[in-house]
């Protein structure tokens, strides 16, 4: 095995296929780890202009066999934090930042990395959001509990069925949201419809509204915005999704989440709170879960944070997340 380190956008694209082959390979992959989230997320909070001290330099770490075939890679970049810190590609962004493995020896896989991390001037290497089940957890001692688990909830085969996965004081509450909906025209829209860009937008405008409500900022500032876009102009596998909902003209509510194998992962949502009493948080969540079963969807993932509204959708387990640090 040998590593090898990409430093630039240019030499990075000439792996993207291979990239992608590897992360369809490996089992514990989620769109976090895909080219287009990556140097999404490079392009809009790595490259624009940042103090000194904060600018931040890709590096992408590849091992590689005798035979010259891609076995292991972990997105990252490099910060001077008053020494150099390696972090991941997506770091305060990705729910989850585990590297990706294919065939081989994954244990030496990362060992080398780390390894070599040090010679390639990382002080430290720091790698947080790693599900609990992940096995490089098993490879290092040096781990901490991060502070938030993720909820799931485990899909039903027909989508009739998906009303009955929730108890029944918010099953009655949510066939009333339906019905008060029913006038509404509730789009699922892909990362490849053309009215992606724009409701992306409409989701950004609705979350910044009900977050500033609350007194607080959200997460979809107009570099996210911008990420999200560019993730959507480089992403080969269609893996998002956004439920919207319009009331005529007037979008009202707009959640986003992504596809994934088989697997769909919740993200963010907006909506208007004039409507608060339709339920249209509740209606969205449905709307996507109908449409995973429809895509043959096993598990449906709430992503990092327990709050209520995902407690009440009754999610089968939760998934604790570790960080490394080194």
């Amino acid at each position: 095995m040998f590593l090898e380190v990409y430093s630039s956008q240019r030499k990075v694209q000439t792996i993207k296929n291979e990239w992608e082959t590897l992360q369809e390979r490996d089992i514990f992959s989620t769109p976090f780890q895909s080219f287009g989230w990556c140097m999404a997320y490079f392009e809009s909070f790595c490259k624009s202009s940042l103090p000194k001290n904060l600018v931040k330099f890709l590096r992408i770490l590849a091992v590689r066999d005798e035979q010259n075939r891609l076995l292991a890679l972990m997105p990252g970049y490099l910060v001077f934090k008053g020494r150099p810190w390696y972090q991941p590609l997506g770091f305060g962004f990705s729910d989850y930042c585990q590297p990706l493995f294919g065939t081989g020896d994954s244990r030496q896989a990362f060992q080398l990395i780390l390894s070599k991390a040090r010679l390639h001037g990382f002080a430290r290497v720091h790698i947080p959001n790693i599900p609990e089940s992940h096995p490089v957890l098993g490879m290092v001692s040096n781990i901490y509990r991060e502070n938030t688990d993720s909820l799931v909830k485990f899909l039903p085969e027909a989508e009739e069925k998906v009303i009955g996965l929730v108890s029944s004081k918010l099953r009655n509450q949510l066939k009333k949201y339906i019905s008060c909906c029913q006038d509404f025209n509730i789009q699922v829209v892909h990362g490849s419809d053309p009215q992606f860009s724009g409701a992306v937008d409409d989701l950004a405008r609705l979350h910044k509204s009900r977050w500033e409500a609350k007194g607080k900022t959200g997460l979809l500032g107009y570099k996210m915005v911008n990420m999200l876009k560019q993730c959507a102009r480089y992403d080969r596998f269609d893996f998002f999704r956004m439920v919207v909902i319009k009331n005529k003209a007037e979008v009202i509510g707009a959640n986003l989440c992504f596809k994934w194998l088989d697997k769909y992962y919740y993200y963010q949502s907006g909506f208007n709170m004039e409507y608060e009493d339709f339920g249209l948080g509740n209606v969205m969540v449905f709307q996507h879960m109908t449409n995973a079963v429809r895509e043959k969807c096993r598990s449906f993932d709430f992503l990092r944070g327990t709050e209520p509204y995902k407690e009440r959708w009754r999610p089968d387990f939760r998934i604790k997340h570790f960080g490394i640090k080194i």
